[in-house]
């Protein structure tokens, strides 16, 4: 399939219709930045912040692993990765998430993982890596569900 080169200005239908065309990892990234942008304007709804959510979480995940998910600014939607991935049929990394979660101690907010990830230490920074191979070897294809998930809540996405 081919890729889709960013955003430009579709609506949800749109980029919806575009799923038989595009690559589904290009779409999650459409998606992405039209929500992004969006942002910018208005303040998003729960349903969009899920987008970006799980949109960020499969980025950083293919990017560096849950280490770069508590260190990157994606980290202010790690209170939404567990559920997201329950709802898009992902059970196994979403327990895996939730364990990987855990071993922080730490609350789930932007600025207690940011601290935690400052002071990591050896055994931590194992931890993770265990559990990016755990997540790696399940070969989570998280794009095509989402695009999935998104047009059954089309109404409550607004690109």
């Amino acid at each position: 399939m081919e890729f889709l080169d960013g955003w430009h200005g579709e609506t949800t239908d749109q980029l919806l219709a575009l799923c038989d065309q595009y690559d589904p990892e290009s779409l999650m990234l459409a998606f992405e930045l039209a929500l992004q942008t969006a942002s910018l304007r208005r303040p998003l709804n729960r349903t969009e912040q899920q987008v970006l959510g799980i949109a960020a979480f499969a980025r950083e995940m293919h990017d560096g692993g849950y280490a770069e998910c508590f260190t990157n600014t994606s980290r202010v939607y790690a209170e939404l990765w567990v559920e997201m991935l329950f709802e898009l049929g992902c059970e196994q990394a979403a327990r895996i998430t939730r364990g990987t979660l855990g071993v922080l101690r730490v609350p789930l907010t932007p600025e207690a993982l940011a601290e935690r990830m400052a002071t990591a230490d050896g055994a931590l920074l194992a931890l993770l890596e265990r559990s990016d191979e755990r997540y790696a070897a399940l070969d989570v294809e998280l794009a095509a569900p989402l695009l999935n998930w998104i047009a059954a809540r089309r109404a409550e996405v607004n690109c």
